[in-house]
């Protein structure tokens, strides 16, 4: 029996330092005695960035389209000026984001979360994900390592899931479908998912 953990910034958690490290920081308490962790996108830089300080401590690490940085290096440098911007139009970025989805039951509740969210809560999640970098974590991952990718997302690159398989006694799978995998193919992942956990109690 999983239970979902909610960023800072999220629903009705309050705010926080808009890093990934912050965000780890809020997680870490809730977390029991060896847990597996699943992530999806700025989730699973959160999830990865766990894993780098639990070690052995950690059963499994499930990435889904979660990159080691955003492939794209004008965000690094301009991210801080941009999201103030960008977050002010929540619904416009929710209508986006809800759209790159084929699963169209799950537009509304995709749009609806993201709609949902503080201007201030938005803005810190943009800037945690554009200032990350888990490269430098990859040694540190001493758990097993699913990472899932959608064949169309713009996230990850073949350097990337080429390097997170080297690094981590992981396997890689990948999806038709762009960065919304999640809920494109979400009974496939519950499958894959479960499958991995099983194999690595």
């Amino acid at each position: 029996g999983g239970r979902m953990l909610t960023l800072p910034g999220h629903g009705d958690v309050p705010r926080t330092r808009p890093t990934v490290a912050a965000y780890a920081d809020h997680i870490a308490p809730q977390l029991p005695d060896r847990p597996a962790l699943i992530g999806h996108s700025l989730g699973g830089m959160v999830a990865l960035t766990l894993a780098a300080r639990l070690g052995r401590a950690l059963r499994a690490l499930v990435l889904v389209d979660a990159p080691l940085r955003l492939p794209v290096p004008a965000l690094h440098s301009t991210g801080a000026a941009m999201t103030p911007l960008l977050s002010r139009m929540p619904r416009l970025i929710a209508a986006l984001i809800s759209r790159r989805t084929s699963n169209r039951a799950a537009r509304p509740a995709i749009h609806a979360s993201i709609a949902g969210m503080s201007q201030g809560g938005l803005e810190d999640a943009m800037r945690a994900a554009t200032g990350f970098n888990g490269w430098p974590l990859l040694d540190q991952i001493l758990c097993p390592v699913l990472s899932i990718w959608g064949r169309s997302s713009p996230l990850p690159t073949t350097k990337q899931t080429a390097e997170n398989d080297a690094k981590t006694t992981g396997r890689t799978i990948t999806y038709q479908g762009g960065h919304q995998i999640k809920n494109d193919h979400p009974a496939r992942i519950h499958q894959d998912v479960t499958t991995y956990l099983e194999a690595h109690p």
